[in-house]
């Protein structure tokens, strides 16, 4: 009975060992097929159908259907690719891997064996502790979302990001030849052209639509520059634009390259082309690589120097306000002066007297003057003590007003009469004429609304604003 009781129990523990094993084993499956949990694959299909714009035909043994290119010039993948479960996806379709033939002596690497798929990166950030990469296939600013794992699958990322295929991944454009015009006019040493005769005129002529003959500047090496920066991930063809837009845009060389691009007949535009609302709407820019400053160009300030002009200035140190109080207090004082004097008239009658009496102050009003304008006073003895008063105050007076006048008037004399404009502020408040270059039209109306522009009709862009400022039309 006790070693039947020790059977059933080995029985048992047997048994749940068995279960345990079973369990644990489904579990490390589950993770080596769907990843580890809080990190476990995802399905993307729907997010690689819908980019439509890489969309490429595969053909298998059973017909043609549709998938999307990794790159540009890379391999067209199935829907499902990266999704649901951990494989070595890429074994197939990376040109380093599955493509290799039966006679290259070249080993497929090991990454091609890693297993990895796509992950809900902020699931596996928070809820695990797998890496997670973003897909170098989908880069910032692509508009797709897409991370990866590869040891969420048990596998490492090492080798594949060091691998060809990833760090050719950042050549989005596949070694794809770029057709790029510059505007039809020199600017030097941007973008120019030299003649048959060596020559670099500010409009070029047929030399522009010889594509034998090369261009120069600093915005073409920069191009090239790039060109040689990228290691071949795309290559560049100067070509000359259309005729067609220039027909169209008379006279504006930068609206006539937008437009070529807009058609499709060109891929890049590159020289000094203003970023304008305009074209903003019609095609897109990459960031610019140089600015340009708006200036006011203003003739040169003439001083006026005539004789009003120059004499004026004696009185600039005082306002008009305080003019006429001098010339009041000096009335007043020469009023008081009469007043405290022992001058009496003898005349009996009033109108004789008022006759007297005011001489008398017209008098006293001219010596006040001359007192006033001579900085003092007469001293007489004989006057009586409020006359003596009078003469103290009127003289304190004279000496703060002279000091004050004195002070400012050399600030005064040597002031310029001329007041030039200098902002475009002072331009719009005098509502003076603007010339300015057509292109920036709609921008400058916008920025300032008041202002009086005057843009060239003749489409000579620059150069029909310089011949309209000196014609005087601005």
């Amino acid at each position: 009975h006790i070693e039947s009781e020790k059977i059933m129990v080995a029985s048992s523990e047997n048994s749940i060992a068995r279960d345990q094993s079973t369990s644990s084993h489904a579990n490390a499956t589950n993770k080596i097929i769907h990843g580890e949990i809080g990190c476990q694959c995802i399905n993307a299909t729907d997010i690689l159908s819908s980019l439509t714009d890489r969309s490429c035909t595969i053909t298998t043994s059973s017909g043609q259907h549709n998938g999307i290119l990794l790159t540009v010039n890379g391999p067209c993948v199935e829907y499902d690719y990266g999704s649901n479960v951990c494989l070595p996806h890429d074994m197939m379709v990376d040109p380093y891997c599955g493509q290799l033939s039966s006679s290259s002596s070249n080993i497929i690497p090991e990454r091609c064996y890693r297993r990895w798929c796509y992950v809900n990166a902020m699931e596996c950030m928070g809820a695990s502790s797998e890496r997670v990469f973003r897909s170098k296939y989908f880069p910032a600013g692509s508009g797709v979302e897409l991370y990866y794992s590869s040891s969420t699958c048990g596998s490492s990322a090492s080798d594949w990001e060091a691998s060809p295929s990833q760090q050719n991944s950042n050549h989005v454009l596949g070694g794809e030849s770029l057709k790029v015009i510059t505007a039809a006019y020199n600017i030097v040493p941007y973008v120019y052209k030299q003649n048959s005769n060596g020559d670099i005129p500010v409009v070029p002529g047929e030399e522009y639509y010889n594509n034998t003959i090369p261009y120069e500047g600093v915005h073409i090496n920069y191009v090239k520059s790039l060109q040689q920066i990228s290691n071949g991930d795309f290559d560049v063809d100067f070509v000359h634009g259309s005729r067609a837009s220039l027909r169209i845009y008379q006279g504006a060389p930068g609206n006539a390259a937008v437009q070529d691009v807009v058609d499709g007949l060109v891929d890049i535009v590159i020289g000094p082309i203003w970023i304008t609302g305009d074209r903003l709407k019609r095609t897109s820019f990459s960031m610019p690589i140089q600015y340009d400053r708006t200036v006011l160009v203003i003739p040169q300030p003439v001083l006026r120097r005539s004789y009003a002009e120059e004499t004026s200035k004696v009185l600039d140190p005082f306002t008009m306000g305080v003019w006429l109080l001098l010339v009041g207090m000096i009335a007043v004082t020469a009023v008081l002066s009469v007043w405290f004097s022992k001058k009496r008239s003898k005349e009996s009658s009033v109108y004789g007297r008022l006759a007297v009496y005011g001489r008398l102050a017209v008098d006293e009003f001219l010596q006040k003057g001359t007192f006033f304008c001579s900085g003092g006073v007469k001293q007489d003895e004989t006057s009586s003590l409020p006359r003596k008063l009078l003469m103290f105050g009127f003289a304190f007076f004279i000496l703060i007003v002279l000091s004050a006048y004195v002070a400012n008037l050399a600030a005064f004399l040597t002031r310029s009469n001329s007041s030039p404009v200098t902002t475009i502020e002072d331009v719009i408040a005098r509502q003076m004429n603007i010339c300015a270059h057509p292109v920036l039209a709609d921008d400058l109306k916008l920025t300032h609304p008041k202002a009086n522009f005057v843009f060239n009709q003749e489409g000579k862009e620059l150069y029909g604003l310089v011949d309209d400022y000196d014609a005087g039309k601005c």
